[in-house]
């Protein structure tokens, strides 16, 4: 029950539960309309504002549309605008071409238009047909600068209808208006044999343009050709200055080639450009006489022959070489194996690259439906990369490439593919469309043409080759890409037929032989110094003696100095080295001009010696007389330079031993006073001393003529060179010794560490290694140009080189400077301290030259023999009551007084002379009797002259004896005998003047034997007897006796002349032309020779000379040299210069002076 009970109390809470739940439905029936309105009136509010909304963004978007219909209306304006301008600009180009090509007949080009004319004709143009057009056709250029552009071909415009070819343009060499890296490199690739061949025949053409550019000795040109061995580049007929010595084909040239042309360029930028210059061009706009001449490269089949350092040379230049004026002309075989570890973009970078057409359409870009024929450079799974152009590759998907073709039929067949691999090989060429581009992601996809293989060879046909629009001939074209990116096909130029090319050749090589090296001025060198008579020499030479001899860089001057610099620095001997040709006369002339027209001559001394064949140094004593050279012309020794101690021209080792004998001797002079003042140095003694003392410069020109023997001289030059160069820096004496050829074998090692100054012109490696320290060597491939030096004061050591451009002193420079200074000195009152001492080798001794002759001759009385001798010789052995006499015989090999002998009344004073020139010889004799008739008073000398030499009008010895008679027969007696008698000319027959002589011996010796204390036997009686050759005195030749040949009765008394008759004052002078004759005379008794104590020998053969002088040393004889050997005295062998034959005017000069003395 109690269950039911709470059964229904339940029943009744849920009946209530319904009824309020009923309620609330009621409730939320009345609220459902209310809301629904609500709503719907929301909806209707948002929707009329966003209809609102629609309206404004409609009414604003069609404004905006209507502004971009306008601007793309005002586009299109601009557009057309824009194409007009373009066709305009484009019509006036062609109009400037066709000016040109139009009036190249007519000679009415400024030179800048001709400049670009040249450049832009094709080789078939009448301009380059010189025999035709000579008036108006291609003629060199010889001044200004090359063109900026160059024509390689002809560029085939296909953009616009119909096409057209305009000339292929691109630029030489850099300049301010093209800047781009590119400009003057160039890169023809070839990828098979035909492309090859025309980009071999390209780059000959583009060598020949810019041969044909350059304005003479602007340009330098380099070839390698390591494939075709020079066939390549077919210049071997070219100037040598433009074409260099060959063409290089090996591995090794090439190498030292680059290595030459890194080396400039290091030299050009460094050294000449610096931070002064931006590039070559402004450089050699200001340098002028020391512009650089430009450099290109021209190389074929690279890369042949190129290894590691080749590749990282051929880098550099083509990075650095356009700013130094070095440029390369290329051509890539991309045939041949790539080197490992060179990256073929640098051409990309550096070069404008010309390739082979791989596309039947070009542009800037790839674009949809373009057709190109192009080759699989990879496979994948999923298709094949293509590349279409040059570093630009698409991709052909598996399901676009081709289907297998049937061979069975002409159509393809359907057969799908798995693989590209099924129908590719990589490295095959295939013809594919541009289906798709996106150039946000660089991709390109393509689709494989399938078209009939009959169509296919056409499409490989026409990849290589278009239509020429000239003459409809096929030709191969290639493609080149402008720096905007547009890419054009090209027909490249090929060189001008053989005979057209070899007359562009010679008009080059004709027209250079008239253009001169432009050089430093020496004059623009001391324009400052403007020397004149009311100026002092403006420095002294306390410190160092310096002088400006060229140029380094354009503005920079090239000093040479020795001694202190201000930086502590000393430099005192040095060496200046170069082949012939280098310019090192030049050099030597501009230092020797160039100090004394700086210092005065008692602030510099010079000692000037040339040892080689030739008259250079004959300018510092009669400059006005160098410029005719002739061999009878007197030089003007008061008209030498004044600060020129010594002067020798072709000199001989003797006597430059002698000057560094003297010099030598000037130092330990200097010695003596530097330890008595309590100094070390020049300097130092005349800062404390205020006394002047002079520096001393002693010039030796081809110095390697001294160490030529290994011989005494060479022993003792080696101690004197070793003693200057090492003591001469403190006593302020300087060496500067030059040569051709400093590797002298026998010089000391030792002299060349002491020289710290080393100055090298053009030579080879082999002589430089001389000059120049190890490692240093290659820097001589510098000097591509005479007078152009290496400037090294460091002993000659790497990374101490100055290169510069010595001044140019020509001839009328040198003349004009040396009067100057003459002047000078003149209107100061100058004297030199000391007469010049002079040395000419090359002209026969001038009695004039001897100065104690000249001192006797301008006596006004005769002197006694003890006077002769105090007053003038100042001979230790000098014995009065030997009655001696003097015979100078010509100019000694040292400084000091002539060669003499001494004929005194002892054993064996008697003289033989030996050698077959009759000029010398007589030269000789003439000498010695001008000398004896001024030794003795009158009647105390006389002279029985027996001359056999042959009559001839023509020779100046003929009518020697005669003259010499004529003039002198008042103060001497005087006979004279010939071969023939001439009682008309009182000459009588040689036998009776010897038989005459043979008469007075006897009195004598009867005198004699009667007292034998009888030492006056009268006059000295001189038996000069030129005999010469055997067969000209019949009465000496060898007779037949008992034993075979024996001496003739004339000969017997001959010899009893020659060994008795000195001690009685009658001397014998005997000449005979080769030994073997006096020896035959004899009889072969080599004994007579010992009763002549006083020998001469010319040049005879060595056996010979060791028989007549006991050396063999005449055999190295020149024609105007002699030995003279007095067995008498303990001094050596003596060398000596002969007299020139004294003429009939010079003779009766003496004459007239002794006239003066009878007065």
């Amino acid at each position: 029950m109690k269950n039911l009970i709470q059964v229904i109390s339940e029943l009744d809470k849920c009946l209530q539960r319904q009824k309020e739940l009923q309620g609330a439905v009621n409730h939320l029936r009345q609220l459902i309309p209310e809301e629904n309105n609500r709503l719907q009136i929301e909806a209707q509010q948002e929707e009329n504002e966003i209809k609102n909304q629609i309206h404004q963004a409609t009414r604003k978007a069609s404004l905006e549309l209507s502004t971009v219909v306008e601007s793309t209306k005002i586009a299109y304006q601009l557009l057309d605008e824009q194409k007009e301008s373009c066709q305009k600009s484009w019509q006036e180009e062609i109009s400037v071409i066709n000016r040109l090509y139009t009036h190249s007949s007519t000679g009415e080009l400024s030179t800048g238009e001709l400049s670009f004319y040249s450049s832009c004709l094709s080789w078939n143009h009448p301009y380059w047909n010189i025999l035709v057009s000579k008036a108006n056709g291609y003629k060199p250029l010889v001044a200004g600068l090359a063109p900026e552009i160059l024509r390689i071909g002809e560029l085939l415009i296909e953009q616009i209808e119909p096409p057209v070819r305009v000339p292929a343009i691109v630029p030489m060499r850099k300049s301010s208006r093209s800047s781009s890296l590119k400009a003057g490199h160039i890169g023809f690739f070839s990828s098979d044999t035909e492309s090859r061949q025309l980009a071999i025949k390209a780059i000959e053409s583009v060598a020949l343009r810019v041969i044909s550019s350059f304005p003479l000795r602007k340009l330098k040109c380099v070839f390698i050709d390591p494939i075709n061995m020079g066939n390549s580049f077919p210049f071997k007929a070219l100037h040598p200055f433009i074409s260099g010595q060959k063409t290089y084909t090996r591995s090794d040239d090439i190498r030292e080639q680059l290595r030459e042309l890194t080396e400039h360029i290091e030299q050009v930028i460094q050294n000449y450009l610096g931070k002064k210059y931006q590039s070559i061009e402004d450089y050699n706009l200001e340098a002028q006489s020391v512009a650089e001449p430009y450099r290109y490269l021209f190389i074929a089949d690279f890369p042949s022959g190129f290894d590691n350092q080749s590749w990282e040379d051929i880098k550099s230049i083509l990075l650095n070489g356009a700013k130094a004026g070095v440029y390369v002309i290329l051509h890539i075989d991309e045939n041949l194996e790539k080197p490992r570890n060179f990256d073929y973009r640098i051409f990309e970078n550096y070069c404008t690259v010309i390739r082979p057409a791989f596309g039947l359409n070009t542009g800037a870009k790839p674009k949809v439906g373009n057709v190109y024929a192009g080759y699989v450079t990879q496979m994948t799974a999923g298709g094949a990369y293509i590349e279409i152009l040059p570093d630009i590759q698409g991709f052909v998907p598996l399901a676009k490439l081709p289907t297998k073709l049937s061979s069975e039929r002409t159509q393809p067949s359907q057969t799908r593919i798995s693989r590209p691999e099924d129908v590719l090989s990589h490295n095959q060429r295939i013809t594919v469309k541009v289906t798709s581009v996106n150039d946000s992601k660089n991709e390109i996809e393509l689709t494989c043409l399938d078209i009939h293989p009959d169509e296919i060879i056409e499409a490989n046909r026409k990849d290589f080759r278009s239509l020429n629009y000239k003459n409809n001939n096929i030709a191969r074209l290639f493609e080149m890409r402008l720096p905007n990116g547009l890419a054009f096909k090209l027909e490249l130029d090929q060189p001008p037929p053989d005979q057209q090319f070899n007359q562009v050749i010679d008009t080059i090589n004709e027209a250079i032989k008239s253009v001169k090296l432009e050089t430093v001025s020496f004059s623009k060198l001391f324009a400052e110094e403007n020397l004149s008579s009311k100026r002092e020499w403006p420095n002294n030479t306390q410190q160092e003696i310096r002088v400006p001899i060229g140029l380094m860089g354009a503005r920079d001057t090239l000093d040479f100095w020795l001694g202190e610099n201000d930086d502590g620095l000393v430099v005192s001997q040095a060496l200046l080295a170069g082949k012939p040709g280098s310019g090192k006369s030049y050099t030597l002339h501009a230092i020797i001009i160039g100090l004394a027209t700086r210092y005065a001559p008692d602030e510099l001394e010079m000692y000037l010696l040339d040892f080689k064949e030739g008259v250079e140094f004959q300018i510092y004593v009669d400059p006005e007389r160098s410029r005719n050279r002739g061999i009878e012309e007197e030089l003007n020794e008061e008209k030498a330079l004044p600060h020129a101690k010594a002067i020798s021209i072709e000199s001989d080792r003797e006597f430059g031993l002698s000057v560094l004998q003297a010099v030598q001797s000037k130092i330990e002079d200097r010695g003596t006073k530097f330890k008595a003042t309590g100094v070390s140095t020049i300097k130092e003694y005349r800062q404390k001393t205020n006394e002047k003392m002079p520096r001393i410069l002693v010039v030796i020109d081809e110095f390697q003529y001294l160490f030529q023997d290994n011989d005494n001289i060479t022993r003792q030059l080696n101690l004197i060179f070793e003693d200057i160069t090492r003591r001469g820096r403190a006593f302020g004496v300087h060496l500067l010794i030059a040569s051709q050829s400093p590797n002298v074998p026998n010089m000391s090692n030792r002299i060349y560490s002491f020289i710290e100054l080393r100055m090298a012109q053009q030579m080879d490696k082999n002589t430089a290694a001389s000059v120049l320290a190890e490692g240093n060597t290659d820097a001589v491939d510098l000097l591509d140009k005479p007078g152009k030096i290496i400037y090294n004061k460091d002993f000659g050591r790497k990374n101490h080189n100055e290169i510069g451009q010595v001044a140019d002193i020509s001839l009328d420079n040198r003349i004009s400077s040396l009067l100057k200074i003459q002047e000078i000195t003149r209107d100061r009152g100058y004297q030199r301290p000391q007469p010049l001492i002079l040395f000419n080798g090359s002209r026969p001794s001038k009695l004039s030259h001897n100065r104690q002759l000249m001192q006797l001759s301008k006596m006004s009385s005769w002197l006694s023999l003890r006077d002769l001798n105090k007053q003038v010789l100042n001979e230790k052995d000098w014995i009065v009551q030997e009655n001696p006499g003097v015979a100078w015989l010509g100019e000694a090999m040292r400084i000091g007084n002539h060669t003499r002998a001494i004929f005194r009344r002892r054993p064996r004073s008697n003289m033989i002379l030996v050698g077959s020139s009759e000029e010398n010889i007589f030269g000789i004799l003439g000498g010695m009797i001008l000398s004896l008739v001024h030794c003795y008073e009158p009647k105390q000398a006389q002279f029985n002259i027996i001359d056999l030499s042959q009559p001839d009008p023509d020779n100046s010895w003929t009518e020697l004896s005669i003259n010499l008679r004529n003039a002198f027969s008042d103060y001497f007696d005087i006979v004279v005998g010939k071969r023939f008698p001439d009682s008309e000319n009182n000459i009588q027959r040689g036998e009776a003047v010897l038989a005459k002589t043979y008469e007075e011996f006897e009195r004598r010796l009867q005198r004699r034997e009667e007292n034998p204390d009888e030492m006056n036997f009268g006059a000295s009686l001189f038996l000069l007897y030129a005999m010469g050759g055997l067969n000209r005195a019949q009465n000496l030749r060898p007779i037949t006796g008992r034993r075979g040949e024996e001496p003739s009765s004339d000969a017997q008394r001959f010899l009893q002349l020659i060994s008795q008759g000195s001690e009685l004052g009658i001397h014998v002078i005997f000449w005979v032309d080769d030994l073997k004759n006096f020896l035959k005379m004899t009889g072969d008794n080599r004994s007579w020779l010992t009763h002549f104590d006083l020998r001469v020998a010319l040049t005879m053969p060595p056996d010979d000379s060791r028989i007549l002088l006991g050396e063999p040393h005449a055999q190295h004889l020149s024609r105007l040299r002699a030995y003279c050997r007095d067995d008498s005295s303990t001094l050596d062998l003596e060398k000596f210069k002969p007299y020139a034959i004294p003429n009939e005017s010079e003779i009766d000069r003496y004459s007239q002076q002794f006239q003066q003395r009878s007065l």
